[in-house]
């Protein structure tokens, strides 16, 4: 399966397993598991790379499905500032809409779905530079916003990194 960036995207396994060794709340295997198919789905289905939501999902939240910021009032996974998005996002629940809560950003498939949402719109803003979504994502300015780009980029080759390591030991089985 091929991504927005003509990359064939990362297996489950190879994804949950990441996240279950990089994160630092204790997630389970099954929640590991669970973010990493949410994560594919996503990414498939808004043409986000994989790599991308990962790594700004690391850095936001270190995979913390339950992380906030009582500051900003950022939630969950990928840490959305919810003052501010929660007038463009909407729940379907039956047949109706119903506008999302700060609760909804707790689950896990609304979160990756919202969180991938902004990374295709910040990547439109950013007419395709990585580097300008991710700096429109943090909505940092100055040096703090060129850490937060180089930290995103780091989370993201450290990604890649494990991700071929583990398909050479694939490729030896």
């Amino acid at each position: 399966m091929a991504f927005a960036d003509g990359v064939a995207g990362p297996s489950q396994e190879v994804l949950s397993h990441y996240i279950f060794d990089h994160n630092r709340v204790h997630l389970s295997r099954n929640q590991a598991w669970d973010i990493s198919r949410q994560i594919l789905r996503q990414s498939a289905l808004l043409g986000v790379p994989v790599d991308l939501g990962v790594a700004i999902m690391q850095r936001e939240s270190s995979f913390n499905p339950y992380a906030i910021n009582q500051r900003s009032g950022d939630y969950g996974l990928f840490q959305i500032h919810y003052s501010f998005w929660k007038k463009h996002f909407a729940r379907k629940k039956g047949s109706r809409l119903w506008a999302l809560s700060f609760k909804d950003l707790y689950l896990i498939n609304v979160n990756v779905r919202v969180g991938m949402m902004i990374i295709r719109h910040d990547l439109v803003l950013a007419h395709g530079s990585v580097s300008g979504m991710i700096g429109f994502y943090s909505g940092r300015k100055g040096v703090e916003r060129d850490q937060y780009i180089l930290s995103v980029l780091s989370n993201e080759s450290s990604f890649r990194r494990y991700r071929k390591k583990w398909e050479a030991l694939a490729q030896l089985r």
